[in-house]
């Protein structure tokens, strides 16, 4: 094969200079991942997990059907390069169907890009280059490469002959800071409609948790600009959780996505956990603390569950010989003993993790604010099946969720527990034990007919009645909408059909008469039906959305149902909410987050009562607070019409005398809010379409002591 002069001439000069920087005592990664006439490069390795050949002398050869991928993985991190340089050969059926997505192990987004279609060579390879602009624009250490297909492909295969770094970036513009100053205003708008909202100071409010503002984690620290936005907690969960080591420090398993490796949280000796807590402390953020319950936690961070060199060859298998516990037809492989890479942990090893967690409190300020029983315990037999092959059953939750729940009360009587966390729509009516889909309710027929979640309740309530011992505090399910064709299209473009699906989606979460339109195909009313649950069950519980994300982070659309779910947890009371993972610096879902914690860039915040507001056009979502003192007013609008400026006038019925009037307005176009002009004594703003708009009023007693404080 031929290559063209400068792409050889631009890899080699990356290599020679990154193999000469100041940086040659760390384990050496090359830029270069992988050349068919050497295969992968020194520091890499191959983590699956499409069917795949990668051996030196040839190109990879990789099969995307069902929407496969392959990821490479660096020993060490890397940053600071210019672009990512591939040598293709992509078949007329895939193009337009690939991104490219790097990674990194401390759990934050970094976007995933379209491999570009660039016309094929005389030899019928095509050159590829991608900037890092696009790939890392916050300038993020990365150690994993990811290309997938995003849609249902053909089996042809995908062909990389070479993949690799080169050059430096471009200066970065410098990020957000606590008070940088909005826009300038626009030309005003001219509304292509006019709505009437009333806000009824009169009526009784309800009381807003601060901790609706929550985001999820990995267990690594996140970065300064997540508490710049105002998150209020931060949750330590996900897949890993369930086997985290806590008496190790840093040692967890990655279950089936990472063909069940045990692996190391943070290198040296620092406590993973504690470094956690800490960190949330010091910003006086809240912290959820997810402790498994599954029964084993790992016993290093290196040992694995299925090596190819006892089990044979698996369908998917990573450099180091870690196979994913299928055979080549898919089918699953027995799993050895759990102590291949496991200890047990009953409940007395997770009680001794609380006390030594509050003993570190001395008194002071709890540094665990609420304790998560598990991750989706329903799906153990799959993401854990190496520990725990059975599925679970209505029973075997019960009895663990008691054991675990009891030993945490023993040690911590005043903690605030939650369970089960589990993860979406088939898990809130039966067990594991009955295959999804397959209408086989046995599980759920031996206990009665009632649904998991109603049933699992129910239980807690009698043992509680029984033992004199209140287990659970808080209801925690997960939430991801499950409707396809939500993502971008061949060119990284979101269609206007997947925008406006993203934002219904959300309304799974309230609305009584939404039809879900995915799989689902049923009326979810998410919250409505866990509240009649608990009614029914157990009275008295608290409601917490564990994880929920609604995709397109960086559009409009997903700042919109961020939005849109964070007025609706405040609305209807939800006590704790958790954003999975974290998003995106001045993406349009960090925008949500700060519609209601930073508005306009000083740290103005959505207040704690929530007052009723309500709107006849449909298009239009209203949620609006007041402080204590009734002095301040703010009214967070969204106006959810992709084509038409809405003309919004506010009545303010039975609220304090108007001193002040402040609007910020965001559309997805800038990476701020913008600050809107306002009428003296005219309550009112032009809501451009698709767009978060923020109103503040001041009563004129406080406008006034704010004017001579000035």
């Amino acid at each position: 094969m031929q290559r063209s002069a400068v792409f050889w001439t631009c890899l080699l000069a990356t290599f020679v200079a990154e193999a000469a920087g100041p940086d040659a005592g760390k384990p050496e990664v090359t830029p270069v991942v992988f050349d068919s006439a050497s295969g992968l490069g020194v520091g890499w390795s191959d983590l699956g997990w499409a069917p795949r050949k990668i051996d030196r002398g040839a190109p990879i050869s990789l099969k995307l059907s069902g929407r496969g991928g392959w990821i490479a993985g660096a020993e060490s991190p890397l940053e600071a390069f210019g672009e990512l340089r591939l040598r293709l050969r992509v078949p007329a059926a895939l193009l337009g169907a690939v991104v490219v997505r790097l990674d990194n192990s401390r759990g934050e987004n970094l976007p995933e890009v379209p491999l570009p279609d660039v016309a094929a060579g005389p030899d019928g390879w095509s050159e590829v280059s991608i900037s890092f602009a696009q790939l890392d624009p916050r300038g993020l250490p990365f150690n994993r490469l990811e290309l997938r297909a995003f849609k249902d492909v053909p089996d042809d295969p995908f062909l990389i002959d070479v993949l690799a770094f080169s050059g430096k970036p471009a200066p970065r513009p410098q990020p957000m800071t606590p008070t940088r100053v909005a826009a300038p205003l626009p030309p005003p708008l001219k509304p292509g409609r006019t709505t009437k909202i009333r806000i009824d100071c009169t009526a009784p409010v309800r009381p807003i948790s601060p901790l609706i503002y929550g985001i999820g984690s990995t267990g690594a620290p996140s970065e300064e600009y997540l508490y710049r936005l105002g998150i209020t907690a931060r949750r330590w969960g996900g897949l890993v959780s369930s086997r985290y080591n806590w008496a190790l420090g840093n040692a967890w398993n990655t279950g089936f996505d990472g063909f069940f490796r045990n692996t190391n949280l943070l290198h040296g000796s620092t406590v993973a956990y504690e470094r956690f807590l800490e960190e949330s402390t010091a910003h006086g953020v809240q912290s959820a603390l997810t402790v498994p319950i599954l029964g084993w936690v790992a016993k290093d961070s290196k040992s694995f569950s299925f090596p190819v060199s006892q089990f044979g060859q698996q369908q998917y298998a990573d450099a180091n010989g870690a196979g994913n516990g299928l055979d080549r037809r898919g089918g699953k492989i027995v799993p050895g003993t759990p102590t291949n890479t496991s200890v047990a942990a009953p409940p007395e090893f997770i009680a001794r993790w609380v006390a030594a967690i509050r003993a570190k409190d001395r008194g002071g300020p709890r540094s665990v604010r609420e304790y998560i029983l598990d991750n989706e315990p329903m799906l153990w037999n799959v993401n854990h099946r190496d520990v725990h092959p059975k599925p679970l059953s209505y029973d075997e939750l019960l009895e663990r969720s008691i054991a675990y729940g009891a030993a945490i009360r023993q040690v911590d009587p005043e903690a605030i527990i939650a369970g089960p966390a589990e993860w979406g729509w088939f898990s809130f009516f039966d067990s594991a034990v009955n295959e999804w889909g397959t209408g086989d309710h046995s599980d759920r027929r031996a206990h009665g007919n009632v649904p998991l979640l109603a049933w699992y309740l129910r239980r807690m309530r009698e043992y509680q009645e029984r033992k004199g011992v209140h287990i659970l505090d808080l209801v925690d399910v997960h939430f991801f909408p499950q409707a396809r064709d939500m993502g971008p299209d061949a060119h990284g473009h979101y269609t206007s059909a997947g925008a406006a699906l993203r934002i219904r989606s959300t309304r799974a979460l309230w609305d009584p008469t939404y039809l879900d339109e995915s799989w689902i195909k049923d009326r979810v009313r998410l919250i409505p039906r866990l509240r009649e649950w608990i009614k029914e069950n157990n009275p008295g519980l608290g409601i917490s959305i564990g994880a929920y994300n609604f995709g397109g982070e960086d559009h409009i659309s997903g700042g919109l149902a961020v939005a849109e779910a964070l007025g609706r947890f405040g609305m209807l009371g939800i006590d704790s909410a958790f954003y999975w993972k974290a998003p995106p610096q001045d993406s349009a879902a960090a925008m949500a987050f700060r519609a209601y914690r930073d508005y306009d860039g000083q740290g103005s915040r959505f207040p704690e009562l929530s007052i009723p507001s309500r709107s006849s056009d449909k298009q239009l979502s209203v949620f609006t607070a007041r402080d204590e003192h009734r002095s301040r007013i703010v009214t967070v609008l969204l106006n959810l019409d992709p084509q038409v400026d809405v003309g919004a006038e506010l009545e303010l019925a039975g609220c304090p005398a108007t001193g002040s009037v402040r609007a910020f307005s965001y559309r997805g176009i800038t990476s701020d809010f913008t600050q809107l002009a306002t009428t003296p004594g005219r309550a009112g703003a032009v809501l451009p379409r698709y767009s978060m708009t923020v109103i503040e009023f001041l009563s004129a007693q406080t406008a006034r002591s704010q004017k001579k404080t000035r």
